[in-house]
């Protein structure tokens, strides 16, 4: 005896739209999220290479003799880090303390600002 059997295996058109319905409305959230995220990793990962590179001229000034500690214009870095621009600002806050500010930029906007102060060894 043959048997047929009327039954078909797989997804009906109406459940395959509901099923990519519920994933749109899952997915479609988490990649704004993940783009969103993305950019501020790569927010962070500048902040931490200006961070970084403000406390090395800082440590070069801070080693530099008191009197040679002076103000700078807009200076370019070197090597791979010639995105990044730095300015010092000194002022003398009395014959033998002098307050430095390093302002770190990268592509013309401020990412680090970092303040010291020094004084003249005698």
């Amino acid at each position: 005896m043959l048997t047929t059997s009327n039954s078909q295996a797989g997804f009906t058109l109406i459940e395959l739209l509901i099923t990519i319905s519920i994933l749109g409305i899952f997915l479609i959230p988490m990649i704004g999220y993940l783009s969103t995220t993305n950019q501020q990793i790569e927010e962070l990962h500048k902040r931490t290479i200006a961070i970084n590179l403000a406390r090395l001229k800082l440590e070069e000034e801070i080693n530099e003799d008191f009197d040679n500690v002076i103000s700078s214009s807009l200076i370019n870095f070197n090597g791979e880090f010639r995105a990044y621009k730095y300015q010092f600002k000194v002022i003398r806050i009395n014959e033998r303390i002098k307050k430095v500010q390093i302002k770190v930029y990268c592509h013309k906007r401020e990412v680090v600002d970092l303040i010291t102060f020094i004084t003249d060894s005698i």
